[in-house]
């Protein structure tokens, strides 16, 4: 069985925090706080909703949400020597505890940065395994460049669900002005695919892949921009999911993926579903 898809389109902490390299001799030093929310495709549901995003889906008992955050110097610092500087960063792991009713999660944070500079603010949020600091599908090595940790799409996994965000803010001698709004922003770095098998009335397959003509392997959070691969990819055969048509006992097989994509970008993805 084929189907096609034409695509148009993320506690406890760990610190490291520095300000005493940044800035001259006799800077203060000023409390940022940093105010985000992830956003989340509707409320919680009960088992794996694929119309719904990684906080609904995933097991928390297994995996936590990974939030990297880091301050560097802005490109327009007076003094070339601090321009791309990192002042501050900080990586919250987060629980379920953090996810509200309606599958968003709100985070706030306090980060002090020397006054008198301005700043590039960086955010990444991710999830890894439960008690690991270790990337699981996303290499942050060189953040806030991003890479993808798979050569090819990866079908039915939640926690490859991601988010970004970026702001610059002033900093003075007791307060901080943020170029835009008081409430860092907040996007998706991925699409959501769901392919489903229609040209069949049931759940006769097994297995299933996902091939796609463009497939992203890597995101600058700074510049927003994608690294495209070199050739069409095609997935794993992997085990397909299922769901019941609602006021129907017709059952459909589908499947899920979560890849990096750019906001306006067509794509033809064909999902083929095995019997065996």
């Amino acid at each position: 069985m084929l189907c096609g898809l034409i695509l148009a389109v993320g506690c406890t902490y760990d610190s490291d925090i520095d300000t005493s390299g940044f800035g001259s001799e006799g800077d203060g030093v000023t409390t940022v706080n940093i105010r985000a929310t992830l956003p989340e495709f509707g409320g919680v549901t009960r088992g794996v909703d694929s119309a719904q995003g990684g906080t609904t889906n995933i097991d928390w008992e297994e995996d936590s949400l990974r939030v990297i955050i880091k301050a560097f110097g802005d490109e327009n610092e007076p003094e070339e020597k601090y321009r791309g500087m990192v002042a501050a960063s900080e990586v919250l792991y987060l629980d379920d505890t953090s996810v509200g009713t309606d599958g968003r999660v709100a985070i706030s944070l306090d980060m002090p940065l020397t006054s008198g500079h301005t700043y590039d603010i960086y955010m990444w949020a991710d999830y890894v395994e439960k008690g690991s600091t270790e990337d699981l599908h996303y290499n942050t090595a060189d953040f806030p460049a991003i890479t993808l940790k798979h050569d090819v799409p990866v079908i039915n996994d939640e926690t490859l669900d991601a988010f970004y965000g970026k702001a610059e803010i002033a900093v003075g001698d007791g307060y901080y002005v943020w170029a835009e709004g008081t409430q860092f922003p907040i996007s998706r770095a991925v699409a959501k695919l769901r392919m489903v098998a229609t040209d069949a009335d049931s759940a006769s397959a097994a297995r299933a892949t996902l091939q796609t003509d463009m497939f992203y392997t890597g995101f600058n959070i700074a510049t927003e921009e994608l690294t495209e691969s070199d050739a069409a990819v095609k997935s794993d055969k992997t085990t397909f999911e299922t769901y019941t048509v609602e006021n129907s006992t017709t059952t459909k097989s589908f499947i899920t993926a979560y890849m990096l994509w750019p906001a306006e970008q067509s794509a033809n993805i064909v999902a083929e579903f095995y019997d065996g």
